[in-house]
């Protein structure tokens, strides 16, 4: 699911269809995946969301 998801993202890339929203969304996958990735590890703050 992660590759698929990098693929599209370099799709966008070369076709310079990159928009403002795009990137967001890209920052907030990896914020969400990095997250995820710490809180597997015990190591992740927890929040009240």
């Amino acid at each position: 699911m992660a590759t698929s998801f990098v693929t599209s993202f370099c799709e966008l890339l070369s076709g310079s269809a990159l928009t403002p929203s795009a990137l967001t969304s890209f920052l907030g996958y990896c914020a969400y995946e990095f997250q995820k990735s710490e809180s597997e590890r015990g190591r992740s703050i927890p929040t009240a969301a």
